[in-house]
């Protein structure tokens, strides 16, 4: 989820011209199709890097017994 909201701000243009009705914020081409994509490579990369280096540190870890 926090992916998305990482690839949102790439690449936005303002338009110079607002029309009638819209934000004058929004973006003229928010080219969402893109940005789900760029934010699935995102969460796989995050995802490798927590299964490779923070994963095995919490399994090295001694078991709690009073979770179960």
């Amino acid at each position: 989820m926090i992916a998305i909201f990482i690839a949102l701000p790439i690449g936005v243009k303002i338009p110079d011209s607002v029309e009638k009705g819209h934000a004058s914020s929004a973006p003229s081409n928010p080219y969402l199709g893109l940005k789900l994509i760029l934010s699935l490579l995102i969460a796989m990369v995050m995802a490798w890097v927590l299964q490779r280096w923070a994963i095995p540190w919490f399994d090295d870890q001694p078991a709690h017994a009073g979770l179960l």
